[in-house]
């Protein structure tokens, strides 16, 4: 019991992430792959300042303008985010070398454990392909159909940016509509890259909370079954048995949480990497801006939405996914984020219940360490301004709402000042 024997090989059905991470190679960037990473990234920010400098030139137009900026947060998260990888290169390498290093195999609790860890990926992981299923058929109805025709140009592209050329000659149009429409698709895999990672790292956390979660509820299962309670109380066999197994379960507790020193029974300290710790300092510079930008996207598009009709049936469908989207995504980090802290937490209720009556004041000193490190458990917070958990996604729906209604209220308040004459105006807004 309890000997960790490394990652058990999924499935791709039940761990797509496991197989494509192999594919994008996120730990690796060295050599080719770091220049193909940093200059994806430089040109993204160009292209990003070129479509700030058309926005600017529309700010008389609202309805232009939001049109121009509903596609803004993707884009920006996807920028920095890609930075955030890089720049925290290390972290990524340790994240995913330690779930196939240090992890348990998922069938160390039993048949019926591993089954269910299976169900779950396999639920997860269908969530997330629905996240990337919209937002790969929004960036393709760009082909079709773009957000906002630019007057003066007769060939339209995927995307609007300012140039200081005309850019409907051939073959200049045809570079720059492959580009343009090369970053849409970096830009839905920009974040993708990091929400892969992010799904990867919380699923396997949970999962072995959950086995060490069953292999603390048995951990006397197997030991004496035959002897008395008082037979077992009294054995050092026994309590040996225990004690080797506890102390397996309390360094695996202590590597998945997020304290670094944890007191043995020897009064020694050994220091273990904190794997949970990793996860919450990787997650609160990216989440603040994540939430911020979802939020911004229900507001801008569902304004969109609302109060432009002019746009065609295949410019709302891009609108619509890439909102539904942008909401599935922040789902996906609450849902996980939620799912880890009460997994976290559920130490406690294994540790309670095991059999303390058995056991001598060793191994109950042992639990009552566990007890201590498991109180907290791990919270996934945006920079410490919000927690990302479940009533966080009713509350933004709330905000959300709120600030659409304001943007509504007060585009149709400009539109009716608009429309007096110059006098009153001037006397209105004096």
């Amino acid at each position: 019991m309890g000997k960790k024997t490394g990652y058990e090989k999924l499935s791709f059905l039940d761990d797509p992430i496991w197989k494509t991470k192999y594919f994008l190679k996120l730990p690796e960037f060295t050599g080719k792959q770091k220049y193909f990473w940093v200059g994806t990234t430089v040109l993204k920010i160009v292209l990003l300042m070129a479509a700030t400098t058309f926005a600017y030139q529309n700010l008389q137009h609202p309805k232009t303008l939001t049109a121009l900026v509903a596609t803004y947060p993707v884009r920006i998260m996807a920028v920095w985010k890609l930075l955030h990888l890089y720049f925290d290169k290390k972290r990524v390498d340790y994240l995913f070398d330690t779930v196939h290093t240090e992890f348990w195999n998922f069938d160390i609790a039993g048949p019926a454990v591993d089954k269910q860890i299976k169900r779950r990926f396999l639920l997860t992981n269908l969530f997330v392909l629905i996240h990337v299923s919209l937002s790969t058929i929004c960036v393709t109805l760009f082909i079709l159909s773009p957000l906002v025709e630019v007057p003066g140009r007769k060939r339209s592209l995927p995307n609007v940016i300012w140039a200081p050329f005309d850019t409907d000659p051939s073959p200049l149009h045809e570079v720059l509509y492959v580009i343009l429409l090369w970053n849409m698709y970096v830009s839905i895999y920009g974040n993708l890259f990091y929400d892969m990672l992010y799904v990867y790292c919380v699923q396997h956390l949970y999962v072995q909370f959950t086995l060490l979660k069953e292999l603390i509820q048995n951990l006397s299962a197997e030991i004496m079954e035959g002897e008395s309670d008082v037979d077992r109380f009294n054995s050092e066999y026994f309590q040996a048995k225990v004690m080797e197994r506890l102390k397996i379960c309390a360094e695996h507790h202590n590597r998945l949480l997020k304290q670094k020193l944890l007191r043995f029974l020897n009064n020694t300290y050994i220091e273990i990497s904190r794997y949970g710790r990793n996860i919450e300092d990787f997650c609160k510079g990216v989440l603040a801006p994540q939430l911020f930008m979802s939020f911004a996207v229900l507001v801008i598009n569902g304004y969109n939405l609302s109060m432009d009709t002019s746009k065609s049936f295949s410019q709302n469908t891009m609108l619509f996914n890439l909102t539904f989207s942008s909401f599935v995504q922040l789902a996906v980090y609450a849902l996980q984020a939620t799912d880890l802290h009460e997994q976290s937490l559920s130490i406690l209720n294994a540790v309670i219940e095991c059999r303390w009556y058995l056991f001598k004041s060793p191994i109950k000193r042992a639990l009552t360490f566990i007890l201590m490190n498991a109180e907290n458990g791990i919270v996934i917070n945006a920079a410490g301004m919000a927690t990302i958990d479940n009533p966080l996604l009713v509350e933004v729906i709330q905000k959300a709402f709120f600030g659409y209604n304001s943007a509504s209220s007060l585009y149709q308040r400009i539109e009716a000042v608009a429309m007096v004459d110059g006098k009153y105006f001037a006397r209105y807004i004096g």
